[in-house]
């Protein structure tokens, strides 16, 4: 899936947000600002976790594969972007699929755009959103994402459903019509993003000294 976390109940948490949402219409933030509040009383930033079997819905990922897949969503250090990866694995470590955005405020078209770039079992994809639907009181978002992969370009609608600040839906499908690609996602335990570094200087220092 290729919005990170994506897709996005505590529904008390958006009384704040000044979006006035009709039912049944689309709609978008009034501002950034507005955006990314939503991400930060709802609890959607983070690394979340999956696992599933793919479908045959993405032109670089083969169906039918059990895997095991992290998202993280989080802010730059001034507020004024939100990076999105991903890292989506077999049960013995191959990668799958992995990649890397980024959303923000565009003045022109006063809206959300985003940008994604990643391999699928090695081969580049490419793609780029823009946001269609923000509902604060449906906790719900969704874009129209737009892939280049294997020389075909392809468009999806996505959407994310913000569950609880430790849980979400994500789902994909091809604007033309199928199947959905359904994920449930859980905040990752925080034990399971440290990184464990072996120590090396002894091992080099002895090489130094002829040992």
């Amino acid at each position: 899936m290729r919005n990170p976390l994506l897709r996005f109940g505590v529904l008390s948490f958006f009384s704040c947000l000044s979006l006035s949402f009709v039912h049944g219409q689309e709609s978008k933030p009034a501002s950034w600002d507005e955006f990314m509040d939503f991400h930060v009383t709802s609890g959607a930033f983070g690394t979340f976790q999956a696992e599933g079997v793919t479908k045959g819905m993405w032109e670089g990922i083969e169906a039918g594969q059990k895997y095991t897949a992290t998202y993280t969503l989080e802010p730059d250090v001034n507020g004024k972007s939100i990076h999105t990866s991903h890292r989506m694995e077999t049960e013995g470590g191959e990668v799958i699929s992995i990649g890397a955005g980024l959303q923000y405020w565009d003045a022109k078209s006063e809206s959300v755009l985003a940008s994604y770039s990643g391999f699928d079992q090695g081969s580049l994809f490419t793609g780029s959103s823009v946001l269609k639907t923000f509902d604060p009181k449906a906790a719900r978002i969704e874009w129209i994402y737009t892939e280049v992969s294997h020389g075909k370009t392809t468009e999806y609608l996505q959407r994310i459903e913000q569950v609880s600040s430790k849980a979400k839906t994500q789902a994909s499908s091809k604007l033309e019509g199928g199947d959905e690609w359904v994920e449930s996602l859980t905040r990752a335990p925080s034990n399971r993003l440290k990184i464990r570094v072996r120590p090396r200087m002894p091992r080099v220092l002895q090489r130094a000294d002829g040992r």
